[in-house]
């Protein structure tokens, strides 16, 4: 977004009634604002209210240029309020906006439902109410519901970023169902992905929005056992992303498919073509870390742990902040697969005492369960 979407000019009638920030949640001395206005998802889009000093508006995920605008106003709306009467649907939808900012999921959910239900199947807030309701039901880990939304709604939609949003977050919410599969998520996978793969061809859909959808088919057709579908799929992916990365107006702009391409391409079951956009980034940009952890990625697929833990080490060498404690466990497996376990068991521990020290970073409780399991592993 702040290569294709934010420079655009059409944002500059905004310029005087927000002020704005851009937040490097990694960045030690940011630390104060992020556990204030925790942040886990990214891009994350916080609109916030300067009096109350509060959260009042949150939106996961990128947007378009149209798209960005009218979350604006929303969020706009949800800092003045001026709704008219507090049972009215649009005063609804700003409460369960300030809800979902606050991080108060369950509630945020519904006060969705509320707004939905008086605002009527004709209501023009409709859609994104919709989308937020989804994001709200996933927020509070509800994955039936959120599911069950998007199957029931988007067929309903017009086909627009509204529709593939919510396609994609009730598709995440079926794909993330526990195992053994249970009936309404195979109820609603069998609904959404025909619905994802109309998404994937809406005119003017941002490419990291194709991008997560083409992410979300392919797990599915796997989980359905189809991997020559799967693999069809990672080529259309693929050529989406190179095609986009080509038109890139330059090397920062480009760097930003990284991650795509290397998902895309282990996808496809070939890694190795994503390894020349991540050297020529690592060349052009030679103190961006992710690159070198995107390699890391890459050579572990390829089953090359030595090249792998070089270029995590380099990544290492070049990061900061609590997105550190990730890339250390994966140089501990990497050691551990090398038979260094000594150096493994020293890099769990570096991880530990980096994750006690931030115990708010994203996914705290996944990360520390994995980097104590892997400890005792080494200790045996």
């Amino acid at each position: 977004m702040r290569a294709f979407v934010f420079g655009d000019e059409a944002l500059v009638k905004f310029a005087g009634r927000f002020v704005w920030l851009s937040i490097d949640t990694e960045r030690p001395e940011n630390a104060a604002f992020v556990e204030r206005y925790p942040v886990d998802s990214w891009p994350t889009l916080l609109v916030l209210d300067a009096e109350a000093e509060r959260p009042a508006f949150k939106w996961l995920g990128s947007a378009s240029v149209a798209d960005l605008e009218a979350l604006l106003a929303d969020g706009e709306r949800a800092v003045r309020g001026g709704a008219g009467d507090e049972r009215s649907a649009g005063a609804r939808l700003i409460a369960a906006d300030r809800l979902l900012a606050e991080g108060r999921s369950a509630e945020a959910a519904r006060a969705y439902r509320e707004a939905l239900d008086l605002g009527g199947p004709s209501w023009a807030q409709g859609p994104r109410a919709r989308v937020s309701l989804a994001t709200a039901y996933a927020e509070a880990n509800q994955l039936e519901p959120c599911a069950r939304v998007a199957r029931e709604r988007a067929p309903l939609l017009r086909r627009d970023a509204a529709f593939a949003n919510l396609v994609a977050g009730g598709l995440q919410c079926a794909l993330f169902a526990p195992e053994p599969q249970p009936a309404w998520a195979k109820d609603a996978l069998a609904a959404l992905e025909p619905l994802a793969g109309e998404a994937v061809a809406i005119p003017g859909l941002l490419v990291d929005d194709r991008s997560s959808l083409f992410e979300l088919l392919v797990e599915a057709r796997k989980r359905a056992g189809d991997f020559a579908g799967a693999r069809s799929l990672a080529g259309r992916w693929w050529t989406l992303l190179a095609e986009a990365a080509a038109r890139a107006p330059d090397e920062a702009a480009r760097a930003a498919y990284n991650p795509h391409l290397v998902n895309a391409a282990i996808a496809l079951g070939e890694p190795m073509r994503a390894l020349p956009y991540l050297r020529e980034t690592e060349r052009a940009l030679p103190r961006d870390y992710e690159a070198f952890a995107r390699e890391a990625k890459l050579q572990q697929a390829l089953d090359r742990p030595h090249d792998a833990l070089a270029a995590i080490d380099g990544a290492i060498a070049r990061a900061y902040g609590p997105r550190t404690i990730g890339m250390l466990k994966l140089r501990a497996q990497l050691l551990e697969r090398l038979g260094r376990r000594d150096e493994a068991r020293a890099t769990v521990e570096q991880a530990l005492a980096l994750l006690a020290a931030n115990p708010k970073a994203p996914h705290a409780a996944e990360l520390g369960e994995e980097l104590r399991s892997l400890r005792d592993r080494l200790a045996k």
